[in-house]
């Protein structure tokens, strides 16, 4: 059957400025967060698709405003703000064009009767909203997801004097309510990154990103006064941003280079690698890719492609360096136009045989000889460590040698070991080092 080639793009996001609307296109599997207050294109290609995981916060609310009835009294105190929304899932998206938002937290102001609320975050048509503005005396429910931001704490009730405002709300996994006033002290934050209520006299602090509530101010006490025509020095604290994670796999496209097979197979010391294309169009070429774990790649070398052509076309390639042990293979096939394409992976095996250790004597009281046979020559390094793990002794690189022998003289009595690297394996021996028989 034949195997497409498939576009693997990179998710690569752009963030700059306060509040600003910027374009994004996929054309890989990543991480990505958005933590920067407004909306973003997000491109999906046509004829590509991708798994997409998303975390999504609602901006936090401010703390409260001060009722301009009440200016005089000593409830001039606020209550903290409510925490963002929270949402998150995984969703499949195909080639197109989706607008992602990240809301702005309330900016808190004084001697207003309008709500500072939090903006809502979205993506995918799911929507976390944001959390309320502490109002004259309380905030209400917080910002609408999976998880519900957390309530505002309210300033106390029954105050004749000093009073403490309310703490902000939490927002995300394990969101709480700000707690309430005490007296003149300041009501504490709601977990996560709520702001607590100032105390007497203070400032509320302002929530965290993502999506914290700001905390409510205290009352101007004895020391410091609030006027009702808005002169006042106090203020509460803002809420946090918004903030979108999101976590892009299995991004695919189709391309129109048809690849029938792939295939490596041993050849006394080196690796053959042979592919076949059913047709090309558009192809510059393949780049060659090897691993020793199938996770992390090396570029080994380039074949150039054949353009574009209906014919049958056949290529190979000689690895001369193959790993001990298993070799991971890959083609990152590549247009003219810098479209990419990778295949699926083989795997190869390639063992050194035959190869021994000797040590004589062993255990001894400090002469040992050390011989290794390498009857296929391959290429190795040689090291020698005492018994902390310290190098004591290495060799350069040794090429075209079936056998090495060395004689150390070692006067410390401790265990030795003597490894020799052959590619990305290592034997080892140990070596004891005894008083005189």
């Amino acid at each position: 059957m034949n195997k497409k080639f498939i576009f693997l793009l990179v998710f690569f996001g752009l963030l700059t400025g306060s509040y600003l609307h910027a374009q994004t296109t996929i054309n890989d599997d990543v991480s990505l967060t958005f933590a920067i207050p407004g909306d973003y294109d997000i491109i999906i290609p046509d004829g590509c698709m991708a798994d997409i995981e998303y975390e999504i916060w609602g901006a936090g609310g401010s703390g409260g405003f001060i009722n301009l009835s009440n200016a005089n009294s000593p409830f001039r105190a606020a209550p903290g703000g409510t925490g963002g929304g929270y949402s998150t899932g995984i969703t499949t998206e195909s080639g197109g064009s989706y607008v992602l938002t990240v809301g702005a937290g309330g900016i808190a102001t004084n001697f207003t009767t309008v709500r500072a609320n939090g903006e809502a975050s979205s993506v995918f048509g799911v929507i976390s909203g944001g959390g309320r503005g502490g109002a004259a005396t309380n905030s209400g429910p917080g910002g609408s997801g999976d998880i519900i931001g957390g309530e505002g704490g309210v300033r106390p009730s029954n105050a004749t004097s000093g009073v403490g405002g309310g703490g902000g709300g939490g927002s995300g996994p394990g969101a709480g309510d700000g707690t309430d006033g005490n007296g003149a002290t300041g009501g504490t934050a709601g977990p996560p990154n709520g702001g607590n209520g100032g105390d007497d006299g203070q400032n509320g602090a302002n929530g965290t990103a993502p999506g914290g509530a700001g905390g409510g101010k205290g009352s101007g006490g004895n020391s410091i006064v609030d006027f009702p025509d808005g002169t006042g020095v106090l203020t509460s604290g803002d809420g946090g941003d918004g903030q979108v994670n999101l976590v892009v796999t299995n991004f695919i496209c189709v391309l129109p280079v048809e690849l029938v097979n792939f295939n490596a197979i041993r050849e006394n010391k080196e690796i053959a690698l042979k592919w076949q294309t059913a047709s090309e169009e558009n192809n510059s070429g393949f780049e060659i890719q090897k691993s020793s774990n199938g996770r992390d790649w090396e570029i080994i070398d380039w074949v150039k492609g054949n353009g574009t052509t209906t014919e049958i076309n056949d290529y190979n390639y000689i690895d001369i360096n193959p790993f001990i042990g298993e070799n991971y293979y890959r083609l990152k096939q590549i247009d003219f136009d810098g479209q990419i394409d990778f295949s699926d992976i083989i795997t190869v095996r390639y063992d050194v045989k035959n190869i021994v250790v000797e040590v004589s004597p062993n255990p001894s009281p400090g002469e040992v000889n050390v011989t290794v046979l390498n009857p296929e020559k391959e290429k190795m390094k040689i090291e020698l460590y005492n018994s902390a793990g310290l190098l004591i002794w290495k060799s350069g690189t040794l090429n075209n040698l079936d056998i090495w022998k060395k004689e150390f003289n070692l006067d410390r009595k401790e265990m030795y070991v003597i490894s020799v690297q052959i590619g990305k394996e290592v034997l080892t021996k140990k070596i004891l080092i005894v008083d005189k028989f």
